[in-house]
């Protein structure tokens, strides 16, 4: 036992007693310290959930499927408008169509398979007619470097060597005669193609038509006039030649398989001529008798059928005039109504 003071009045009492027995006031009794014992934090556990397993494989299943899908793409998808990666264009049966131009202004067309490393193929000149082809046979490496020959009826009738990354190709041509020519072409797709060949004969046309105007010219006096009589959208090239009223001819040309082909000559002294709406009136007119000749196409040649005639006695002035337009004839050393008909100008 031991003894404690009174908080109130001092007095000694036992620390058994439950109040000051001089005063009465209440004993209390010391509490006693006890250490807090702080239990340590439980430690994470990692709780492996069923639940999460699905999660896991589907994230692994989809990242199959992407790589899956990237090795397909990469494999089988070939660019839009018909590009190639120089990796494309070694893959089994990637294929390409090139236009190009060799030299000055020759175009042609190249239609290529590619097959590890070899490559196969046809070529198809502009100014050739159509389904006329060359074969072409040669090879790619690595770097893209294209060697292609071309095979004329199995016989070796020139070569192509330069550089192809898929989209362009550029190098030379070497022709069996010996002669270099600078070459390019460009990867384009079946429209673009079509569009491409409509202004690569347009300008074989013009060029045509000229060179005949300039030949013609070097022997006799020459004019001309277009007029679409075959009605196929290429208009004809009308030629009045010769060295005098006496001896003047209507040459007509078309343009077909890559050069002018005559489909009318006629004399046409002391004429002038009118523009129908599907043919051409040629009027004939010399002291006092005049006739009037219809001229239409029948499908493979130019017809003519005399139409009227009347024979007078008086001027020049007198005789009848036909209702159609009159046509005014060019020179020779102006080919702008050549280049205008064409959309050259």
């Amino acid at each position: 036992m031991a003894l404690i003071k009174c908080s109130n009045c001092g007095h000694m009492v036992s620390d058994k007693a439950t109040k000051c027995p001089k005063c009465g006031t209440p004993i209390g009794r010391p509490v006693e310290k006890q250490e807090k014992k702080v239990s340590p934090e439980p430690k994470a556990v990692e709780v492996k959930s069923k639940d999460n397993k699905p999660w896991l494989i589907g994230l692994l299943a989809f990242l199959l499927l992407a790589a899956v899908g990237y090795l397909a793409y990469d494999k089988l998808i070939v660019p839009k408008d018909g590009e190639q990666s120089e990796k494309d264009m070694r893959k089994p049966h990637a294929s390409a169509i090139l236009k190009g131009i060799v030299g000055d202004g020759i175009g042609n067309v190249l239609r290529l398979t590619f097959h590890n490393g070899e490559v196969e193929g046809t070529e198809h000149y502009d100014s050739q007619r159509s389904g006329l082809t060359i074969s072409i046979k040669g090879t790619i490496d690595e770097d893209g470097k294209l060697l292609l020959y071309e095979y004329d009826n199995g016989k070796e009738c020139g070569r192509y060597e330069g550089h192809y990354d898929g989209k362009n190709y550029n190098g030379f041509f070497y022709g069996s005669s010996g002669k270099t020519l600078p070459f390019s072409a460009m990867v384009v797709d079946e429209h673009q193609l079509e569009d491409m060949l409509k202004d690569s004969e347009r300008r074989l046309i013009v060029k045509a038509f000229k060179k005949k105007l300039e030949n013609m010219a070097k022997n006799s006096d020459c004019d001309y006039f277009l007029y679409d009589i075959t009605e196929d959208d290429i208009p004809e090239l009308w030629i009045k030649t010769g060295t005098c009223e006496a001896d003047y001819t209507l040459m007509v040309y078309t343009y077909e398989s890559g050069k002018c082909k005559n489909i009318c000559e006629r004399p046409a002294g002391h004429s002038v001529f009118y523009e129908g709406s599907d043919y051409i009136l040629q009027q004939y007119a010399h002291q006092g008798f005049a006739t009037w000749v219809k001229l239409t196409y029948n499908g493979s040649k130019i017809t003519e059928k005399t139409i009227f005639e009347e024979d007078i006695n008086g001027t020049d002035n007198d005789y009848k005039q036909p209702e159609e337009m009159y046509i005014e004839l060019y020179p020779v050393n102006n080919d702008h109504p050549i280049r205008q008909a064409f959309g050259m100008e």
